[in-house]
């Protein structure tokens, strides 16, 4: 049996129909075949290299795909409450920083959503962090 393999990376994320014509030789007939398919980009969103349980302080970061679109939007939703956090792109990947600083110390719940672009598809996925408590020194000397 003879497998080929097509890459498909520089089409738009939606649905195809195929045409696959065998012409046939000496030892096997002709063959027609028409197939249908969807072709998705995968989307990790794994804020701060996100793992459940996060402990996180003022800020959640999106680490992204090099090739994802600048400027795309992000929302977190946390208690009713929508943050938002923009693509900017770096050197070796693309990133979003929601800032929740104006979250209080505490366990949460929360969504990430993205709406979908021409490439990568919306998702939205469940995540829990840990917002951590600021400690603030204003008296150093009373410290040492």
């Amino acid at each position: 049996m003879t497998t080929y393999v097509f890459n498909l990376s520089s089409l738009d994320c939606k649905e195809y129909n195929a045409t696959l014509v065998y012409s046939g030789d000496g030892y096997y007939p002709a063959y027609n075949r028409t197939v249908s398919f969807k072709l998705d980009y995968l989307v990790d969103i794994y804020p701060d290299s996100y793992t459940n349980d996060k402990n996180v302080s003022d800020e959640i970061y999106l680490d992204l795909p090099v090739d994802f679109p600048e400027g795309a939007t992000f929302t977190l939703t946390v208690n009713g409450s929508n943050y938002t956090a923009t693509t900017v792109k770096e050197t070796y990947n693309s990133k979003a920083v929601f800032n929740i600083s104006n979250l209080t110390a505490g366990e949460y719940d929360a969504t990430v959503t993205y709406n979908g672009d021409s490439k990568y598809p919306a998702k939205t996925i469940g995540i829990k962090f840990n917002k951590l408590y600021k400690i603030h020194f204003n008296n150093w000397h009373d410290i040492f």
